[in-house]
């Protein structure tokens, strides 16, 4: 029997196992094997064998399984030889018993395909590195994914965030107890962080009950929610079923209206200063010192990828850069003044949150020119209205607030006597002025743009975008 003839059958030994012991169908095995890249180097009795035996020692459900396999796990791992043996080693080094060594198997299928020595000398190097026990490894092992991921660089990373978080008043055993707050950005960790102080969580309050709950996108867009009286303050860090129910709002309509940008991140760093002056100053310190030490690791992790002859992804700023000379050749400038390539791309990032994509926005960026403040409520103003994001860049940019929020009143607040649409809106005075039956001008006496008017167009924007979204689901 040829190769490929024997992977076939295989293959169709391992779906009849999936089917027979886990319940799933075809289309869920087709998942499986698409993610399992290493399928073909799967014995169908080891993985019957070992199915069978997480089953039924370790108690884990078909459920689980099912989403253990489509995270892409190494053949090794069903090996049941190798199984018991990884086993063997947590156990004499950690103490690990059956039901949490489930937990370690669920979460970092990828540690099974290291050798013992490898795991045994990352353990000890850990311990003596970032000045950790037992405990702490245990933790990252068996509630984190982040356990031997990257041997190579996860415990130089993880004591620059250390020592940035002890920095900022986090004990060694806080840390210990939740290492998976190693597991994010420096620039993650800290935005966190300082929103849960501003937001008048304790320390304990932040780690024992919302560390993983949300990103700060989502903290800022539901921090700025409550702010607009949208929602109340005890609602933030709830898990997001809940927080639906609570508020009646997706978090994900709320970070279109309220998008975390740089503007949100100095209005943050800037709250931050103000109630915790001396922390702050100390924070901005350690950040630095952290973020230096991390990004000097990271640029010998690239000189040693070139060297084996890796490409490199792009980093953020090789991406602004392509970014922003794709919007100059589009308007067919030279080159913009720092001034202005601030804010082009404040404009284009701020676009992006609101749901327009990149290639929208570099095919049609004549809109990035506007003043941010300008732009901002024009997109509003056009959500509103319904306009297409690709009409919006095309031709709606340019009509002014002051003049599409005073048509947008009279259209879907005062409109009873007449046939005007968006399109009307989106015209010229005389087809509107004609359409509607009186002006623009009159109508902005009734309907300006002050504070007022804008709590309402905020409201507006916030109907319009939760429509929005409930149309994209059904669709």
């Amino acid at each position: 029997m040829d190769n490929a003839k024997r992977n076939q059958q295989n293959l169709d030994q391992i779906r009849a196992i999936l089917k027979r012991e886990l319940c799933v169908n075809d289309n869920q095995v087709n998942l499986i094997f698409n993610s399992m890249k290493d399928i073909n180097k799967v014995s169908p009795i080891q993985f019957d064998k070992v199915v069978g035996m997480l089953k039924t020692n370790y108690g884990v459900k078909n459920d689980q399984l099912v989403r253990l396999m489509c995270s892409n796990p190494p053949a090794e791992l069903f090996r049941l030889e190798n199984l018991i043996d990884k086993m063997r080693l947590f156990h004499k080094i950690l103490g690990t018993n059956a039901p949490n060594y489930k937990y370690a198997l669920l979460n970092n299928p990828q540690a099974f395909a290291r050798t013992n020595d490898e795991l045994e000398s990352y353990i000890f190097e850990m311990k003596r590195d970032l000045g950790v026990n037992n405990e702490f490894v245990f933790n990252l092992l068996t509630r984190t994914n982040d356990f031997a991921h990257n041997i190579e660089s996860y415990i130089p990373l993880a004591k620059a965030k250390m020592d940035y978080l002890i920095s900022m008043g986090l004990t060694k055993k806080q840390i210990t107890e939740r290492p998976g707050i190693l597991g994010n950005t420096i620039n993650s960790i800290s935005t966190r962080l300082i929103y849960a102080l501003c937001n008048d969580l304790s320390i304990d309050e932040y780690l024992n009950e919302s560390l993983f709950l949300s990103t700060e996108q989502k903290i800022h867009a539901r921090t700025a929610a409550y702010r607009a009286g949208l929602i109340k303050k005890e609602h933030i860090y709830e898990p997001e079923s809940v927080f639906v129910g609570l508020t009646g709002f997706k978090t994900e309509e709320l970070k279109k209206v309220f998008p975390f940008n740089m503007h949100a991140k100095t209005a943050l760093l800037r709250e931050f200063e103000v109630k915790f002056p001396e922390l702050s100053a100390l924070s901005l310190t350690e950040y630095k010192k952290a973020s230096q030490i991390i990004h000097e690791f990271k640029q010998q992790e690239d000189i040693q990828r070139l060297a084996k002859g890796e490409q490199l992804p792009k980093n953020p700023i090789e991406k602004k850069t392509e970014i922003l000379n794709a919007i100059i050749h589009k308007l067919g400038e030279e080159k913009f003044t720092p001034k202005e390539e601030s804010i082009v791309l404040k404009n284009f990032d701020s676009l992006v949150s609101m749901g327009f994509s990149e290639e929208e926005v570099i095919e049609n960026p004549q809109a990035l020119l506007l003043s941010s403040d300008r732009l901002s409520w024009r997109v509003k103003l056009a959500k509103i209205n319904g306009l297409s994001n690709k009409d919006f860049l095309a031709r709606g940019y340019r009509f002014a607030e002051m003049t599409i929020f005073p048509r947008t009143c009279g259209v879907k607040i005062m409109n009873t006597r007449s046939n005007a649409t968006t399109n009307h809106i989106y015209n010229t005075e005389l087809v509107f002025s004609k359409t509607f039956g009186t002006s623009t001008k009159n109508l902005a006496e009734h309907c300006k743009l002050n504070e007022t008017g804008r709590l309402l167009l905020e409201k507006l924007y916030m109907n319009a975008v939760n429509a929005e979204s409930s149309q994209e689901e059904n669709e």
